[in-house]
């Protein structure tokens, strides 16, 4: 799987920027940056940037931030998966056995996006878009305390209406692109 910029945000301010040229620097000018582990850089899609993940042991470890209590979310991201079978995960954000966290994955033809609020109740949508393989997709997920959403392409592949309220993060959760946690 090959990712191109990954960018977090919440309450409209950009809290970290990944480019992902050759490196996993923040260039948000927020400082979370992030440590790579077996990653391969090369072109990407739009700039020279661009991040390959072997699914196996390739990830990118982000300094952790705090999401706890954050009603407006937006994750947004390039990718083009090489396979659209079994379950990769695309970014996670818990610690070992957390109660609270989020994560978007790759569940073979489609997206996943999990996450849950401040009173530790879940939920969960997966995009309505089928993906192929060697194809690239600009992926947003969002949630504004009511509502995920999931866009692919500029286009919603899926919503859902939750328990309003804020986003629930156990405290020490650090953020990996491109490698479960486990």
């Amino acid at each position: 799987m090959s990712f191109n910029e990954l960018i977090t945000s919440w309450s409209g301010t950009t809290k970290s920027l990944y480019q992902m040229n050759g490196n996993s620097t923040d260039t948000s000018g927020n400082g979370w940056n992030g440590t790579d582990t077996n990653m391969t850089y090369g072109r990407g899609v739009g700039w020279s940037g661009g991040a390959s993940f072997n699914g196996t042991s390739s990830r990118i470890t982000a300094t952790a931030y705090d999401w706890n209590n954050t009603a407006n979310i937006t994750i947004a991201f390039w990718m083009n998966p090489s396979s659209v079978s079994g379950f990769r995960m695309i970014t996670i954000q818990r610690i070992s056995a957390a109660t609270k966290y989020h994560y978007i994955a790759l569940n073979g033809a489609t997206i996943d996006f999990l996450m849950f609020n401040t009173s530790g109740s879940n939920a969960q949508i997966s995009s309505a878009t089928t993906l192929s393989t060697s194809t690239w997709y600009r992926v947003v997920c969002t949630y504004d305390a009511t509502t995920m959403r999931m866009y692919i392409n500029g286009k919603q592949s899926n919503s859902w209406t939750w328990v309003s309220g804020n986003m629930g993060m156990d405290a020490g959760a650090t953020l990996r692109i491109g490698m479960n946690d486990g």
